[in-house]
């Protein structure tokens, strides 16, 4: 469970909020009004978010193109034209 603090919290013991995280691990959820806006996490956590987001991006890129070559996929530029952008 993370830690939870106010947006005035952090701001006011952002060093020591760092630390935690840095040093302890923690996570921290920010928020304001009640309601979640931010976590500060350790690195490591991160580095895993962004591993997992160029995996399924990659699976996604990988899906398009074979449905390209089957030809179940919409050109873009069809995509673009429809829109009318």
């Amino acid at each position: 469970m993370p830690i939870q603090m106010t947006a005035q919290e952090a701001r006011d013991g952002f060093s020591e909020t760092m630390n935690k995280v840095a040093y302890g691990r923690a996570r921290v959820m920010v928020q304001r009004h009640g309601k979640p806006l931010v976590a500060i996490v350790p690195i490591e956590d991160l580095e895993v978010l962004e591993a997992i987001t160029a995996r399924e991006n990659a699976e996604d890129i990988a899906a398009h193109r074979a449905a390209i070559k089957e030809g179940g996929a919409v050109p873009f530029a069809d995509v673009v034209a429809e829109l009318d952008l």
